[in-house]
């Protein structure tokens, strides 16, 4: 077990210097799925670890929860994450923010939560709909593609391109329209040629290949699009 103790720097469930409680009081404003995360059945006998950060948190490169031996982080100033972030399903992760969060790249399966808004520099990636993701601020990002991972947002959704059939139906009733998905045939204009497959009305995206040249940090899209500053 101590072999997965987080490398994170704060408060941690496995050495006692935090409580279950205190850990679902914390993300209380989270709902049903924090705290259904954060009970002592879900965490007796975890090897993995729950970190209280009591402050802004930053990483100067990538941050994977899994990596870093968590299966819950709470933050309870800013996020910041300058490269890639990346939570799980497997083992079941939630990563809760109490102010804003800012990431080079996103890919989340995990449950994410943030109380504030979240700016992502490069793409913003879903997948998996076992957990969801409920951010109360904005939502700005370089592209959204939710994949069948469902969104939550409380105000704003300022990206610039929507990808992926049904992304309109991740996210908020109210916000349907602003993830309205880019057309098929308009694809190939916008998005490099390793993630596409087929021409024309045809042509869909390879999840898989655009979801590995997001973690690898290669582009996604077609040179001269303007990503969304800090």
């Amino acid at each position: 077990m101590a072999s997965k103790k987080s490398k994170i720097a704060g408060r941690s469930l496995l050495s006692g210097d935090v409580t279950v409680g205190e850990i679902q009081r914390l993300t209380k404003p989270f709902g049903a799925q924090a705290q259904a995360l954060f009970d002592e059945d879900s965490l007796d006998g975890s090897e993995y670890d729950v970190v209280v950060v009591d402050g802004p948190l930053e990483i100067d490169g990538d941050f994977d929860s899994f990596a870093y031996g968590l299966c819950g982080l709470v933050v309870c100033g800013d996020f910041t994450v300058t490269g890639l972030y990346t939570d799980h399903d497997d083992p079941a992760t939630g990563i809760y923010v109490l102010g804003n969060m800012f990431a080079g790249r996103v890919i989340t399966t995990g449950a994410l939560g943030v109380k504030k808004s979240l700016t992502v520099q490069g793409p913003l990636v879903g997948f998996y709909n076992d957990y969801s993701a409920q951010i109360d601020g904005d939502v700005k990002a370089e592209c959204f593609y939710p994949e069948n991972h469902h969104f939550d947002i409380g105000k704003k959704l300022d990206v610039p391109l929507i990808l992926g059939n049904g992304a309109e139906w991740r996210v908020s009733k109210r916000l349907k329209k602003s993830a309205t998905p880019i057309a098929s045939k308009l694809l190939a204009e916008k998005l490099v040629p390793e993630v596409l497959e087929g021409e024309g009305d045809d042509t869909e995206i390879s999840y898989d290949d655009f979801k590995e040249r997001v973690r690898k940090g290669l582009p996604v899209l077609l040179k001269g699009k303007k990503k969304p500053g800090k």
